[in-house]
């Protein structure tokens, strides 16, 4: 009867370890490049490239949570709330709103698309190409 109580302790704290959660994804840690847009202007939606160098944006993601962008200043911070939701925001300047991306990382390659609080009604999304260090 010991063994198995002594199990199941065992059990029960390597399950609670294993559901910590996560601020950082060893996936989006790096410099990111926005090559495409997604754009629907009532019909199917479909991707559009980036062509115009002033418009190229470039997001960093660090591994303690820092995020910077060369053409949207305003959040500094970023947050993996869970395995498909990422949180921009302000440590800074707090009246600034949190904002929310459903995001997915494929072949080098990330799309954001925002979930609140702007929503695009007719779809729309931004990829980004990892760009090595």
């Amino acid at each position: 009867m010991k063994k198995f109580a002594y199990l199941l302790l065992l059990g029960v704290c390597l399950l609670s370890a294993a559901c910590k959660k996560q601020n950082t994804s060893p996936a989006i840690v790096g410099k990111w490049q926005l090559t495409e847009n997604y754009l629907s202007i009532g019909g199917p939606g479909f991707w559009q490239p980036v062509t115009d160098k002033k418009l190229q944006e470039v997001i960093e993601f660090k591994a303690d949570g820092a995020y910077s962008s060369n053409l949207v200043p305003v959040f500094n911070r970023y947050q993996i709330a869970d395995s498909v939701t990422l949180v921009l925001y302000s440590s800074v300047d707090k009246s600034q709103p949190r904002y929310t991306y459903r995001y997915k990382i494929a072949n080098q390659s990330l799309v954001l698309t925002p979930t609140a609080p702007n929503v695009c009604f007719e779809g729309c999304a931004a990829k980004y190409s990892k760009q090595s260090n």
